[in-house]
């Protein structure tokens, strides 16, 4: 999941009334902080930030010893506070999140960096050369990493390190503009005893008992630098903003359906200031109900667009090897799979093609191949030979959106059609043996909608979206676990085929909306400037119809909005929460994921 510039905001239960100043549904996330902060008439009023990063605590760690109040300092201190049990480490899901990976988002606030990436201690010092920056760290990764950058750094046990910040504290001493305290009980209490109670026990899941009194332990050395803080002379005035955060949730596990469940994940995230109100952020709902919005055209011969064909017709050709030695190289196997809605319902008694590189429409006949629907049955042609699916449950009439795949495993010499990710032959046969070669050169291009229409083919009008080939034959468990998925160019590198995504034509875009083109979208496509640019992209009839609209379909997993993701805190937010709270403004060039976010302030006349 690196690229998350999504279409289809989810509304969270229980989000939109508990949180309105930060979220509406169906919008993504809105840059909510004042940039020109403080307010007028506060302008004695500095802008420091702290923040402790309790490493290994997860937000469900966090949460469990709140309700058994073994936190009273923290506790206290979300009564004025911004808090979530449910912040986001990272939100990819194709790596395990590391307390490493927490530290880099946390520095950098960038889910993905480079070795050239500058943290945030050399973006503070560009934008104020007066700024003085303090780190004092119990973990030496963290120490050498971050803290010898400070101006002012200190390693030591947990305990030395609070003596110390309580010390300089009291002391009276000008404030750091930047304070970073980073403790490893809890990190160190799960690698000995277990993050989580194993499978087979009672509760599990849950935190473990050592877990718990480590976050106990901790939340009195935040209490007691809180303490520390409150007592001093200009504390007002010095407008403290303290964030307590945790870089991972210690056990890595990121095997949840969503990254709200993935353990490795689930943080726990607050920031506090005596000046704000109370504000709890939950996690989403469930993933269940998201919208697909689409912008496609209406295939079909009756008022309706004949077909989108690609530009070069010799893209796309699926010839087989018959191991006599006449093809010079290894066959190659082919996926085609998309998505299908009829919205006129039961008027097909007759063959319809929905995608194709065929020479005829006529059923059974001629070189290549095509899948389509007969009797609302789905159906494939491949040179010559009729592959049905199985009578029962495959029709396509019922006003619902469908995916379809056809799985030509020339490597095997098989054949595997499939309907709604489960394999759909007559007879429930599980493969057809297939060796045909379906190669049709340049004579015929790869084509979306009816090439040619006789006696044999239906009029019945149809959207096909997210049409997809591949150059290998997609596993049965890949494609049963991941056939409603679209936006496949928003996941990019993270999507496991996307190397192997030949042919990409989402045909739902409202960039391409009435435009005579369907470009593709896979990174060898005009859109990605890839080795097939202006030539795989599909070239509409001159009878175009496009047509929109939203649907919320079992079969159809549309990328999740940003809001989605943004709903808790994330990792990569905090840095940027911290610039703003100190009066910079985050420039785009950085290239920050994260957001920052309206405070639940109570005092109002600071808060216009």
């Amino acid at each position: 999941m690196k690229r998350y510039r999504n279409y289809i905001a989810l509304c969270v239960a229980g989000i939109c009334t508990l949180c309105t100043p930060l979220v509406s549904c169906n919008d993504d996330l809105e840059d909510g902080l004042r940039k020109d902060y403080p307010s007028p008439g506060y302008d004695d009023r500095e802008g420091h930030v702290l923040w402790i990063v309790l490493n290994g605590a997860s937000g469900s760690a966090v949460r469990e010893a709140n309700n058994d109040r073994r936190v009273e300092n923290m506790s206290s201190m979300m009564s004025h506070a911004l808090y979530t049990f449910n912040g986001l480490a990272d939100t990819r899901s194709d790596t395990v999140v590391s307390n490493r990976m927490g530290w880099d988002n946390l520095f950098t606030g960038l889910l993905n960096r480079t070795s050239d990436t500058p943290d945030i201690l050399s973006l503070l010092k560009n934008l104020d050369a007066g700024c003085r920056t303090e780190i004092l760290a119990s973990t030496t990764d963290f120490y050498d990493s971050y803290a010898r950058k400070a101006d002012d750094s200190f390693w030591g046990t947990d305990e030395q390190i609070t003596v110390r910040v309580v010390d300089e504290l009291s002391a009276g001493e000008t404030a750091p503009t930047f304070m970073a305290v980073e403790y490893n009980g809890v990190q160190l209490a799960g690698e000995q005893y277990g993050f989580v109670i194993p499978e087979g026990q009672d509760n599990a899941g849950y935190p473990t008992e050592e877990v718990l009194d480590a976050v106990s332990v901790v939340d009195r050395h935040v209490g007691q630098i809180v303490s520390a803080l409150q007592a001093r002379p200009d504390y007002s005035i010095e407008n403290w903003l303290v964030v307590v955060t945790s870089p991972s949730g210690g056990v890595a596990d990121n095997s949840g359906e969503n990254v709200y469940e993935m353990k490795d994940r689930n943080m726990f995230a607050m920031y506090h200031n005596y000046r704000l109100g109370k504000q709890l952020l939950l996690a989403p709902s469930s993933e269940n109900d998201l919208e697909y919005k689409y912008w496609t055209p209406l295939y079909g011969t009756e008022n309706a667009t004949e077909y989108a064909k690609v530009i070069d017709p010799t893209l796309f050709d699926f010839e087989f090897d018959p191991g006599d030695g006449s093809v010079p190289y290894d066959t190659v196997s082919y996926t085609v799979q998309f998505m299908v809605y009829c919205p006129k319902g039961p008027n097909n008694n007759h063959w319809n093609p929905f995608v194709s590189k065929a020479l005829t429409a006529n059923p059974g006949e001629g070189e290549g191949w095509q899948v389509g629907c007969d009797g609302w049955r789905v159906k494939t042609h491949a040179a010559g030979v009729e592959i049905w699916s199985q009578n029962s449950w495959s029709t396509l009439n019922d006003w619902a959106w469908h995916t379809l795949t056809a799985v030509f495993d020339f490597k095997n010499k098989k054949f595997i059609q499939y309907k709604d990710g489960r394999s759909d032959l007559h007879s429930d046969d599980p493969y057809k043996d297939f060796s045909r070669n379906l190669a049709t050169g340049d004579r015929a291009p790869f084509t979306v909608g009816q090439k040619i229409f006789n006696s044999s083919t239906s009029g019945t009008t149809n959207y096909i979206t997210n049409v997809q080939i591949y150059n290998v034959a997609l596993p049965p468990e890949f494609i049963a676990k991941n056939y409603k998925l679209t936006g496949l160019d928003e996941l990019g590198e993270d999507y496991p085929y996307w190397d192997n995504l030949i042919g990409y034509w989402p045909s739902d875009r409202e960039e391409d909306f009435k435009s005579k083109v369907i470009p593709d979208y896979s990174k060898y496509g005009s859109v990605f400037g890839g080795i097939n640019a202006g030539r795989s992209d599909m070239k509409l009839s001159d009878n175009a119809v496009w047509e929109s609209g939203t649907v919320v379909d079992d079969n159809i997993k549309p990328p999740f909005a940003n809001s989605y993701y943004q709903t808790s805190i994330n990792l990569v937010d905090i840095p940027y929460q911290t610039f703003q709270w100190l009066g910079f403004t985050v420039p785009d060039a950085w290239g920050w994921t994260g957001i920052a976010r309206t405070l639940p302030y109570e005092d109002l006349e600071t808060n216009d």
